[in-house]
C-alpha cells in the first residue's frame, strides 16, 4: 500500500455509510462465491464430457473467450 492510500482506505472507514459499505462488502462475497461455483461447474462439465456431441465449435470458442 502506497502512503496516501491508507489514509483513503480510513477515510472511507470513518465517512462512509456503513449501511452502503456493508452491502458492498456482502455483493462482493456472493459474487465471489458465484464465480467459483460457475468455474467449479465448468471443470466437471469438461471433466465428464468424453464427445462434442451437441456443442458447436462457435459456442465452444466464444465460451472460451469469456
Amino acid at each position: 500500500m502506497l502512503e496516501g492510500e491508507a489514509d483513503e482506505l480510513k477515510r472511507v472507514f470513518v465517512e462512509g455509510n456503513p449501511y452502503l459499505l456493508g452491502i458492498t462488502m456482502l455483493v462482493s462475497l456472493l459474487h465471489s462465491v458465484f464465480d467459483f461455483l460457475a468455474f467449479k461447474n465448468d471443470i466437471h462439465f469438461w471433466n465428464k464430457n468424453k464427445s462434442m456431441e451437441g456443442l458447436s465449435a462457435k459456442s465452444v470458442v466464444v465460451s472460451f473467450i469469456f
